[in-house]
């Protein structure tokens, strides 16, 4: 299971950008099985913070499923999908 051994979804060096001082498990992005970067949700926005440089097929293919994600959260809105560097 993932929970127990977490290092097969996710790198040692990004468990600190994943899991905050007080316990909280930030929204995650999976690449490949993999989470590769982090998400949060305001005012209409989609922001996407990349843990490692996406390849512009991955980087396409995650705006795309962010894309998907904001008709769920904000239906009809005029939403939009960022990404922080």
């Amino acid at each position: 299971l993932s929970h127990a051994d977490r290092a097969r979804i996710m790198g040692a060096e990004h468990r600190s950008a994943v899991f905050t001082e007080n316990g909280r498990i930030l929204s995650t992005v999976l690449v490949d099985g993999f989470i590769a970067a982090t998400w949060r949700y305001e005012a209409d926005t989609l922001t996407v913070h990349p843990l490692r440089a996406l390849k512009p097929t991955e980087k396409s293919e995650v705006e795309a499923e962010a894309a998907r994600t904001l008709g769920l959260l904000a239906p009809g809105a005029e939403a939009r999908v960022t990404f922080s560097h």
